[in-house]
């Protein structure tokens, strides 16, 4: 159960840091400034659901809603507070901040270190992590190095990659008009040296243009080969309400 503890400590705060991570007629993705609005006062509001190991919706149902708060620079970016709060708790929110290009290209501020359940992290530093593209790139890359971690004093080193890409489009219907909606995925693998324990996680966001995600799905797997434990799961959301101001 040791390396079951182990892999946990790992992978949840990758899961979190890295994957994470809220008009009439049909629409096209070609306005790429406007696939997430930013601007003070604009929400969102998704029907969650959680995936079983198959990556099946459970039946358990759940809401996470995200509003956007006033600008601030950050990281030598103008930035946004996207604040989520889950089942309408004001108590458990959670604050990521995003930064949006004249191109339209979305960036997150990202940062990974310190202590989590027993694991000591390795610090890096704060970033501009792209989530999306406006330009004309179909890859590109988040993260690719082998990281030292301390586990209850054993050091061990974890091999990790995180890449995001653009993955098509599709037509989406919401409040009973259809637009075409922009993919793009993020896709993440993290291994310990020695076969001890391995992380994948993949996340593919839709966003319509003026209006913003409309819907996600993250799927993760976790495998601990020692202990013979292979974990699978997810969450899949769906927009159905939001405020978004005038273009």
């Amino acid at each position: 159960m040791q390396y079951l503890r182990f892999a946990m400590a790992i992978a949840i705060p990758f899961a979190a840091l890295w994957l994470a991570s809220c008009k009439s007629g049909t629409t096209s993705p070609e306005q790429p400034a406007k696939l997430m609005p930013l601007a003070e006062g604009n929400y969102w509001v998704y029907d969650e659901y959680e995936l079983d190991s198959n990556y099946q919706r459970t039946g358990k149902k759940a809401y996470d809603s995200l509003y956007v708060g006033a600008s601030m620079q950050l990281g030598g970016r103008t930035a946004y507070p996207v604040i989520s709060y889950y089942e309408g708790d004001t108590v458990s929110q959670d604050t990521l901040y995003y930064s949006v290009d004249a191109d339209g290209t979305l960036w997150q501020y990202m940062s990974l270190g310190g202590d989590f359940q027993g694991a000591e992290l390795p610090t890096i530093p704060p970033r501009w992590v792209k989530i999306t593209t406006g330009g004309n790139e179909t890859s590109w890359t988040i993260l690719d190095s082998t990281l030292s971690i301390t586990y209850q004093g054993m050091p061990f080193n974890l091999t990790m990659k995180v890449t995001g890409a653009k993955a098509g489009t599709e037509s989406i219907t919401l409040n009973g008009k259809t637009y075409t909606a922009q993919r793009f995925s993020q896709t993440i693998t993290a291994n310990v040296a020695g076969g001890f324990a391995s992380f994948t996680g993949a996340d593919t966001s839709a966003y319509i243009a003026g209006i913003g995600r409309a819907k996600s799905r993250s799927s993760t797997t976790i495998s601990i080969p020692i202990a013979g434990v292979t974990s699978r799961g997810g969450i899949e959301a769906i927009l159905v309400r939001y405020r978004v101001a005038a273009q």
